[in-house]
């Protein structure tokens, strides 16, 4: 009994994960040009973790209308509203409402948002392939995307923003400052690297100036090199 019971909820969270999947990719191939923002607004709300304090963190307070409002999250109140949106449709699909957090969305959303990127990507390197880029986005896209993004549902909502000063806004900010904010959270050069195109409004400024940085400069090259060793073993 208990094993059928188990069996029978693993199968429920799975295919509600496959739901919030389908309506965050409907959404998200919908509005491409939110792709960006997606990705800052996940990174912004996972950016005012502070260990020392242990607070902060994915917690859903990037929605709180005086977070959202603060500089650092200019711009990015298209991509919330992708998201409220989804969440509605979610919540009223799922058999009591309400059981997915914002929290846990937004960085599902962002997860989704990369997928499409990667995904867009090998297919135009495979010349337009659907079936090769599609094969090399299973060889490469996904473990580029390793670290950023948990998938994990569960996280509770905050009801408060978090405290201001937390998350800088990156296009003030040395390259030194991006790699110490990164480290506080768990990434490292190589993930800034990944993310480079959603700090700042300015992406060729962002690149030219995390170039700058050795480290951040050779992780770079590691993306490249790894694109380039699979797109020779694409048939």
């Amino acid at each position: 009994m208990a094993e059928a019971a188990d069996l029978i909820q693993r199968r429920q969270r799975s295919d509600f994960q496959s739901s919030v999947k389908d309506t965050l990719c409907k959404a998200i191939k919908e509005n491409p040009d939110v792709i960006p923002s997606l990705l800052t607004l996940a990174l912004n709300d996972v950016m005012t973790y502070d260990k020392a304090l242990k607070s902060g963190g994915p917690n859903g307070s990037i929605r709180v209308s005086s977070e959202i409002s603060r500089p650092e999250n200019k711009g990015l109140v298209g991509a919330l509203n992708l998201v409220k949106e989804a969440k509605k449709e979610i919540d009223s699909n799922s058999r009591g409402g309400g059981v997915i957090s914002y929290s846990d969305l937004i960085q599902y959303a962002a997860q989704s948002a990369i997928k499409q990127t990667f995904l867009a990507s090998a297919i135009c390197k495979c010349g337009g392939n659907v079936e090769k880029g599609s094969l090399l986005y299973t060889a490469y896209g996904s473990n580029g995307q390793r670290g950023l993004f948990e998938r994990n549902f569960g996280r509770p909502d905050t009801q408060e923003p978090d405290p201001e000063g937390r998350v800088p806004q990156w296009d003030k900010v040395s390259v030194q400052e991006m790699k110490d904010k990164f480290s506080a959270v768990g990434f490292g050069p190589r993930q800034l690297a990944v993310m480079s195109a959603f700090l700042g409004p300015d992406q060729t400024a962002t690149e030219t100036l995390l170039a700058t940085d050795p480290e951040v400069r050779f992780a770079v090259g590691l993306e490249v090199s790894a694109q380039k060793q699979i797109m020779r073993s694409v048939p």
